[in-house]
């Protein structure tokens, strides 16, 4: 009967209710300097990394949370910080980059056991001609099919570091793509990596059957830093921290598509095919941005923090996390920044 009354109602007046905006369902704070978060589906956990600040001593930290209450379940401790991270389910690993000592880690994600360390970039050697600074391992992406990792390597000659996830060895690395490689996505239909070129305001194609750049196509963006993919449609979905907007670019041959605004200091962006919506961090304006995965149109802009850095999302209960850095005080992060250093959880 209370269907049947609900129903009249809708008919009589015409008014179908909207679905609530995705909102803030909670936000805690940890230390060490967040970074990069990466949902874990094997584990069901949030992985946290806190790479800490420059002249730190005693490594890093990956705290493990309880996704629905953000809850710290454990903390790791690594022997070196940890910047950037991606899981992989199939083989159990946690991959994570120190962007300061050239290295990886790599991690047993259940137990937290350290299972190897490569160093990609060796700091003690001399910096090479050209270089302000040795390469700097950034992203990093899982190729579970063919069991290969990719890190980019932020540089002027830029490169895309390959370790075989089984062996735990590094391969031949994918040199001069481009000059400043910073986030990458794969595309296993194309047995592509796409690469976005800080540097070059490009992206690098990459054939991972050649291991080799097959091409660089031009954005409209100045200096673009992540990246995501459509797959359904066929997009790319590229940030801009200097332009605040999202570029969408055509998958098959890099035509831009379309540029969106998103907001100043536009960051991470992930996408949820599952509910198809668009995450944008907006690092200077301490927000998100969630658009609609087929016109971009906003659908809301949340504040959740001081410096917002990485968006995750767990894929089937549709939540994203946000982390968000603190504000700096010379090298350190402010103490007294209590938006800085946490967690955001967003529910649909």
């Amino acid at each position: 009967m209370a269907a049947v009354i609900a129903m009249s109602v809708i008919v009589s007046t015409g008014v179908v209710a909207k679905p609530t905006p995705p909102e803030i369902s909670k936000s805690v704070k940890l230390d060490h300097g967040l970074y990069e978060a990466v949902y874990s589906p094997d584990q069901q956990q949030l992985l946290v990394a806190g790479g800490g600040s420059r002249g730190d001593e005693d490594g890093g930290r990956i705290f493990r949370l309880n996704p629905k209450t953000l809850e710290t379940l454990d903390t790791i401790h690594t022997p070196r910080q940890v910047f950037g991270l991606a899981v992989d389910p199939q083989q159990h690993r946690l991959y994570a980059t120190g962007s300061r000592d050239g290295s990886l880690t790599i991690l047993d994600d259940r137990s937290g056991e350290v299972l190897a360390t490569l160093v990609l970039a060796d700091v003690s050697q001399p910096v090479p001609e050209g270089e302000q600074k040795h390469a700097e391992p950034r992203h990093v992406v899982i190729d579970q099919n063919n069991e290969r990792a990719y890190i980019t390597g932020v540089a002027n000659d830029g490169r895309v570091w390959v370790v075989n996830t089984t062996t735990l060895e590094q391969e031949p690395t994918i040199e001069h793509i481009g000059k400043r490689p910073t986030g990458l996505v794969l595309d296993e239909a194309r047995h592509r990596l796409y690469v976005t070129l800080m540097g070059e305001n490009a992206i690098a194609v990459i054939d991972l059957d050649k291991g080799a750049l097959m091409d660089k196509w031009p954005t409209t963006l100045d200096a673009p830093i992540d990246i995501d993919m459509d797959h359904k449609r066929q997009r790319l979905l590229v940030t801009s921290p200097k332009a605040g907007a999202l570029e969408v670019m055509d998958a098959e041959n890099g035509s831009v598509l379309d540029s969106y605004p998103a907001g100043d200091g536009a960051l991470s962006v992930k996408l949820d095919p599952g509910n198809d919506h668009v995450y944008i961090a907006n690092r200077n304006a301490g927000t998100v941005t969630i658009l609609d995965g087929e016109g971009y149109r906003e659908i809301v802009t949340l504040s959740t923090g001081t410096h917002p850095n990485t968006v995750t999302i767990d894929p089937a209960t549709h939540h994203a996390f946000v982390t968000n850095k603190a504000a700096r005080q010379g090298k350190q992060d402010d103490p007294d920044d209590d938006q800085g250093n946490t967690v955001t959880l967003i529910t649909p």
